[in-house]
């Protein structure tokens, strides 16, 4: 669902968090042949390759003997083992809080309760349409007689639940004053990315057609005949595609340069003309005229724009409406929740659907995030496991920082500034100290009490939305996180020059207090050395100290810093991993993280006489995978991460050190000349 209250604003802010990991999902393939011969060549190698000319398979290559790819899941690797048992927890508190008879009403257990309570209830859920609000939603855009009616009705209904469809505003954090919040123009559903609509890969071709599949059977669900439902999804996707045309790319996306666009409130005149008023706004939002708006994606809400036209009023209610079947087919009838899975399914080529109440599970956790981390946080983890990551952070710091005092091209000037922002870096472990759920009443209702599934969705947005106007004006909180601490996951946030390693990660194999130190640095370690280099990513490194866009690099700094980052999109442009090519440019934020992290853990290594061969084989194992080609096409194109393969193999051909251990020399497959070898960080 595209639902951009604060978390969302504010990753529009930040050009997007700097993530880890991303779960990888992927897309049907053409033919059963074509999907056969790709598994092959993405998955296994028949025989054991040396390491000297395959690492990344040496080294796991009796992992992928043994494991096989879940029937419900588009890949296997380290991640969704983990996330999995994860969620199997979860799961179990989840109905513990369902069981509940004495939970106080409105406490974090009571909501996690009803809220998975009556997700089950289907008998409810089919009688129930798209609950209060959605239904007169729904009415409200089949009586607008006008385009400036229907983009009223989406304001007003965006200012209470957050949903988006055209267009809506909402505030987050300023990029050049991290401090405050600003106002931000968002929209534009595109249905699906820039990068799979235009993608020639069969099997995001493939995934085009599916989604229109979803879209018309959606469409019939909801009382159009085939004829109808099949020329109304035409035109839907004929919008959705123009706008995703005019949108930004992946790799744009993380460049604040591009996504910091600043206007007037009452700018929205001049763009949108009679469509959209400054006293709309006004009226709706509290908007003042003169108030700084940022518009991170220009080209889309122009696009936007040239469709406000009275003539398209027919297009644009078959638009909102779709839109919001897709955003709420999770929530609403079984009909529509079947159409949505069968859709997920297949676009990830999954033999068989997860079972329904792990769905629901996921869901509660999807909505109520930190109400679950609470729970998951509280029993199982570790308040000892701070002080052993935060000594580990302290050391890949010190590494970092040493660096820096000692980068020959770097001048005093830009080293003063890059070793205050390296400095005045935090370190979040684990969960918060402060849950953000304190600052806001929420109270869901159970079957019992007439609580209908997609309400309760809508009563939880309707919060969320309300706390993001009511503190508007307000300081930023800094201390707040962006990712549930239960995710098998970490992350850097550039607004508050923080890394944050989340609890759901911290255990077997990503860390194990009783592990030797090698095994820990090459995993653990190696994700946060990943975290702190994100810092000084070519997006991170647009960022100073305090969280805010400024360039504080002298000229000539700036320039060399860019040339050695194109050096590492360059590098990585064009690898090839089943017959894909990695894209160097949408992937470099990551693959900058993943070259600093690991130079990093191999030099403290190194100073403590730790053996690197281990070091390097844990930093393999960690990025073991095994996809299904649909996932690999889908992560290609619409992931800032290198597959894992790529992730190893590349970034240890980088590394000097790794040619005297493993003995590599001119010819091996593991072998880069010197001079070609990225050197950052």
């Amino acid at each position: 669902m595209r639902r951009f209250y604060k978390c969302c604003s504010k990753m529009a802010a930040l050009g997007m968090a700097m993530i880890l990991a991303f779960p990888v999902t992927g897309y049907a393939a053409e033919t059963e042949k074509e999907e056969q011969e790709t598994q092959e060549t993405v998955i296994q190698q028949e025989e054991k390759p040396d390491l000297q000319d395959d690492f990344y398979e040496a080294v796991n290559y009796d992992l992928f003997q043994q494991w096989e790819i879940p029937a419900d899941k588009a890949a296997q690797n380290w991640f969704y083992i983990v996330q999995e048992q994860n969620d199997e927890r979860l799961l179990q508190m989840v109905k513990e809080a369902s069981e509940d008879e004495d939970a106080e009403v409105g406490s974090d257990s009571y909501n996690v309760g009803a809220f998975y309570l009556t997700g089950m209830d289907t008998e409810a859920r089919d009688q129930g349409g798209y609950g209060e609000a959605g239904n007169a939603f729904l009415e409200k855009v089949d009586q607008a007689q006008s385009v400036e009616e229907l983009v009223k009705a989406c304001l007003t209904f965006y200012r209470e639940y957050g949903i988006a469809s055209l267009l809506g505003f909402t505030y987050g954090v300023d990029g050049e004053d991290s401090s405050q919040n600003v106002l931000y123009l968002v929209g534009g559903d595109t249905g699906l990315s820039k990068e799979i609509w235009f993608s020639d890969d069969a099997a995001n071709q493939k995934q085009v057609e599916l989604f229109q599949t979803y879209m018309q059977e959606l469409l019939k669900i909801n009382g159009l005949s085939e004829d109808e439902a099949s020329s109304t999804v035409k035109e839907v996707a004929d919008m959705m595609k123009a706008l995703a045309e005019n949108s930004l790319g992946l790799a744009d996306l993380y460049d604040p340069q591009k996504t910091y666009n600043v206007y007037k409130a009452s700018d929205v005149e001049e763009l949108f003309g009679e469509s959209v008023s400054s006293e709309t706004l006004e009226e709706i939002f509290g908007i003042l005229p003169d108030e700084k708006m940022i518009i991170s994606d220009v080209g889309c809400m122009e696009k936007v724009a040239s469709f406000l036209k009275d003539e398209n009023l027919e297009l644009l209610k078959k638009y909102v409406k779709v839109s919001l079947y897709r955003d709420l087919s999770p929530y609403v009838d079984t009909k529509s929740h079947e159409a949505q899975q069968t859709y997920v399914n297949s676009v990830n080529g999954l033999e068989e659907g997860e079972p329904y109440e792990q769905q629901i599970c996921s869901s509660v956790q999807s909505n109520l995030g930190f109400q679950c981390g609470k729970l998951f946080s509280e029993k199982y983890f570790q308040e000892d496991t701070r002080s052993q990551i935060q000594s580990m952070i302290d050391q890949v710091a010190e590494v970092f920082e040493n660096r820096l005092e000692n980068m020959e091209w770097m001048s005093p000037e830009t080293r003063a500034q890059a070793i205050e922002k390296l400095q005045t870096l935090d370190a979040r472990i684990g969960c918060p100290d402060e849950w953000p759920q304190e600052d806001y009443e929420l109270q869901l209702k159970r079957p019992e009490e007439g609580g209908l599934y997609v309400d309760n969705l809508m009563e939880i947005a309707h919060v969320q939305m309300e706390q993001v106007f009511q503190t508007k004006d307000e300081p930023v909180d800094k201390s707040e996180w962006l990712v549930y601490p239960q995710e098998v996951n970490a992350y850097y946030d550039t607004s508050t020059n923080s890394i944050t390693i989340l609890a759901g990660i911290l255990q077997e194999p990503f860390y194990d207090p009783d592990a030797e130190p090698e095994e820990n640095l090459g995993k653990i370690g190696a994700v946060i050395g990943h975290e702190i280099t994100h810092a000084f990513d070519s997006a991170g490194a647009q960022y100073d100290a305090e969280g805010n866009i400024r360039n504080w690099w002298t000229d000539e700094d700036l320039e060399y810093f860019q040339e050695l980052s194109q050096k590492v999109t360059d590098y990585y442009d064009g690898m090839e991993i089943a017959g894909l090519e990695v894209n160097g440019e949408q992937t470099v934020t990551e693959n900058i993280a993943d070259l600093g992290g690991l130079s990093c853990v191999l030099e403290i290594a190194e100073q403590n006489g730790y053996d690197l061969k281990t070091v390097m084989e844990s930093w393999a194992s960690l990025w073991a995978e095994e996809l299904r080609p649909e996932a690999l096409s889908n992560q290609i194109a619409t992931d800032v991460h290198s597959p894992g393969k790529i992730r190893v193999n590349a970034v240890l051909s980088a590394m000097d050190q790794f040619y005297d251990v493993c003995g590599i020399e001119e010819g091996d497959g593991m072998y880069c000349a010197p001079e070609e070898r990225p050197k950052i960080w």
